[in-house]
């Protein structure tokens, strides 16, 4: 644990969020468990307290924190924060009122929050953020959008969201998903991705509504089977036409990539029959003068294309390519 004092501030250590969002901060600390402190001021007060006031800056492991004051306790080996509080992670940048660090463990806690992921482009607001390491968020009472400041389309509020850095993803508990200011749907419990990395799990419900299907209910699971090959699979519940389920299938190694498409519909209540659709499309680049394509649909009857127009670039179209 060290200090100073009327350290002179580099741009280094007042760096804001629009500028960690641009780039990855550098950190001075590289010892885990090592705390430094820098202030314009220093007072020794009693019972085992010091105070830092003007300019403060503490650095710890892969962590900055910036505010107008701060509390040491000896005694509880922790460190109080208050006023403009600031703190910058390779992962999130954040602003509070309240601050609290433990120097025992790697626990952080802040208060009336407000956050930004620069890797996903998310942000939000807490009434309490947990830094529990450098890879792992702890919100309670949040909410949480990728929508530009003052164009708040949607929004996910939850009343306890997790988010792990280095997996990229998040966990959210009693979720509301809200548009325009109106709650959309609600999900006990929710998993999404927050940068590039995929993962198995339950996707984004959708609801829609069509003359020729009715109301149209479907939720969508996607199957992060291996790097270079996925499934996503659907079902959905059709007012005026039943259940049924959707499945994709992609592919790619180092010479071809394809997608595999078939939707069935049991038993149609409208048509009494069961429908279905299928398109394999197969690409192969067998050297570089010659390549190997192939584009086949089927459908199970003629007024497939009118019934589920959405499956088609044209609701005009009047055939389905078959081609290699």
């Amino acid at each position: 644990f060290t200090t100073q004092t009327n350290a002179s501030q580099s741009t280094e250590l007042c760096e804001t969020a629009e500028t960690n969002s641009l780039s990855t901060p550098l950190f001075k600390s590289k010892i885990k468990g090592e705390t430094q402190i820098s202030a314009d001021q220093t007072q020794i007060l009693s019972d085992g307290l010091s105070r830092f006031t003007g300019n403060v800056v503490i650095e710890q492991h892969q962590i900055r924190l910036r505010a107008d004051s701060a509390d040491f306790n000896k005694q509880t080996e922790s460190i109080s924060l208050t006023g403009n509080i600031h703190v910058d992670t390779k992962a999130i940048s954040l602003d509070a009122n309240d601050g609290l660090l433990s120097l025992e463990n790697s626990d952080r806690q802040f208060k009336v929050v407000k956050f930004k992921i620069p890797e996903s482009n998310l942000r939000g607001e807490a009434e309490i953020l947990d830094l529990d390491d450098e890879n792992t968020s702890r919100l309670s009472n949040t909410l949480v959008t990728s929508c530009p400041i003052n164009q708040t389309d949607w929004k996910l509020k939850a009343e306890n969201l997790t988010i792990n850095h280095e997996d990229s993803y998040g966990s959210a508990e009693n979720a509301i998903l809200d548009f325009k200011g109106v709650p959309f749907f609600y999900m006990p419990y929710l998993e999404f991705p927050i940068g590039d990395k995929r993962r198995s799990g339950i996707l984004a419900p959708n609801l829609s509504s069509s003359n020729s299907r009715g109301v149209e209910f479907s939720v969508p699971w996607y199957w992060n089977i291996a790097p270079n090959h996925d499934a996503t699979f659907t079902p959905r519940l059709m007012s005026k036409r039943g259940a049924g389920i959707e499945t994709k299938y992609r592919y790619i190694t180092q010479l071809s990539s394809g997608e595999l498409n078939v939707d069935y519909l049991g038993h149609d209540s409208r048509a009494n029959d069961a429908r279905h659709y299928i398109r394999y499309k197969h690409n192969t680049d067998i050297n570089n003068k010659t390549n190997l394509s192939i584009d086949f649909s089927d459908v199970s009857d003629f007024d497939y294309n009118n019934d589920f127009s959405n499956k088609f670039n044209s609701i005009n179209q009047t055939y389905l390519d078959r081609e290699i």
